[in-house]
């Protein structure tokens, strides 16, 4: 039977959309669940709102709670909405995040739970309240085997196209990195190539370079400064250009937040930002593994911080890293690495306790780890997708690194 997107939500009764009230009631569940794996378990603080953390990664973020015969909250899942390059060409694609489901619901909140994400998944490309969006993807910490099963039970008709798999380095931020004598390969770098903190001057040719480099990419960013509306969305050009979009979440973002190198005929050739994100997300780290307490412990003894479980720790984030496609592998290496060295010359950076990147596993620019002790994850990104879509697109092997979008997503998630 084919429902409308206002038939599904009256079909679920303990399913409602979340509003800015139920923010209290949310965080306090979001501090019950964590996510588990072999070697630690990991939480995320969201207070002192769980919704100001969307304006960071969407233009539209719907978030649905799940209520157990008490009316407490049993589960959540939210929808992030943007404009995204796919193959070049413009479309809505969305980031399923935050979902979480007690350990102790109740049956039938666990049916409605998956029933409700298959029929949205389903009915998205149909829906206009869900953007007519036909590509759907979610990040997934490896080892969370708990939750590779729930999601891909066949009963539920939604599967998981595994597109890459990523990692995530923390390293930690302390006085010998802040003195600029990180390991970045310094002694390879060009005598042409000059770097610098970026001024209001770089603005228009560093978001061209940006959406250059986004165009052809996976889920890249829109950093297109059109005014017109896009045409077939419901999406205004001011949610379609990315930059716009970071300076309505961060009044004071702009070109001031990179670092960037010019060649010998003054051209950006590469780029990353620094994003503050600490007031809307903190990592919680609890219950980590014998071989993780050793990190930890060698981490105490080189930082001035006293990194501890359930500490929540504060992270400055590597965003926007862009290499020029024409780079040769070796020089992307060694400019990447550069990029980073050169980011601790800013001060705030030692207001921190990790700086942390996301590092998709077909992209080379960090094969080679730094020399410092740091804390690594991994993760996969899956394109979902109901069996109803069977004749859309495939994502085929090969693609270039994703765009930016899937690299927050999968770091702020």
């Amino acid at each position: 039977m084919n429902l409308t997107w206002a038939q599904v939500m009256q079909k679920y009764g303990n399913v409602r959309l979340a509003t800015p009230e139920d923010n209290e009631n949310i965080l306090a569940f979001m501090q019950s669940i964590s996510m588990k794996t072999s070697e630690y378990e990991v939480r995320y603080s969201r207070t002192p709102s769980f919704f100001s953390l969307h304006k960071l990664q969407g233009t539209e973020v719907l978030t649905f709670l799940f209520f157990g015969k008490s009316g407490a909250i049993q589960g959540i899942a939210s929808l992030v909405f943007r404009m995204s390059y796919v193959r070049g060409i413009e479309q809505v694609v969305g980031y399923l995040q935050d979902l979480r489901m007690s350990p102790s619901a109740e049956r039938r909140v666990l049916d409605s739970f998956f029933k409700f994400y298959a029929d949205t998944i389903r009915l998205a490309p149909h829906t206009s309240e869900l953007h007519n969006c036909k590509f759907f993807y979610t990040a997934i910490i490896s080892g969370n085997i708990k939750a590779l099963k729930v999601f891909s039970r066949s009963a539920f008709r939604f599967n998981y196209n595994k597109l890459t798999q990523y990692k995530t380095f923390l390293w930690p931020v302390n006085h010998f990195m802040a003195l600029g004598r990180f390991v970045g390969g310094k002694n390879d770098v060009k005598k042409s190539w000059f770097f610098s903190q970026g001024t209001e001057a770089d603005t228009v040719e560093l978001k061209e370079f940006l959406h250059i480099q986004n165009k052809s990419r996976l889920f890249g960013y829109n950093f297109s400064a059109a005014t017109e509306k896009l045409e077939g969305e419901n999406f205004s050009h001011k949610y379609a250009d990315t930059w716009l979009q970071m300076s309505m979440a961060r009044p004071q973002f702009g070109a001031q937040d990179f670092v960037i190198c010019r060649n010998a005929d003054n051209k950006i050739i590469a780029c990353v930002a620094l994003l503050e994100a600490s007031s809307e997300r903190r990592l919680v780290l609890s219950q980590p593994s014998k071989s993780m307490e050793w990190q930890i412990k060698l981490l105490n003894l080189i930082s001035s911080r006293n990194f501890a479980p359930n500490k929540a720790l504060n992270t400055l984030y590597l965003s926007f890293l862009e290499i020029d496609r024409n780079a040769s592998p070796q020089d992307r290496t060694i400019l990447a690495r550069n990029l980073v060295a050169y980011t601790f010359t800013n001060a705030k950076v030692v207001k921190y306790d990790f700086l942390t990147y996301l590092h998709f596993d077909d992209d080379f620019i960090f094969e080679k780890p730094f020399l410092v002790p740091s804390i690594i994850s991994d993760g996969s990104l899956f394109r979902v997708y109901h069996d109803d879509h069977v004749t859309l697109p495939r994502f085929v092997d090969g693609f270039l690194r994703p765009g930016e979008s899937p690299a927050l997503d999968a770091l702020l998630a």
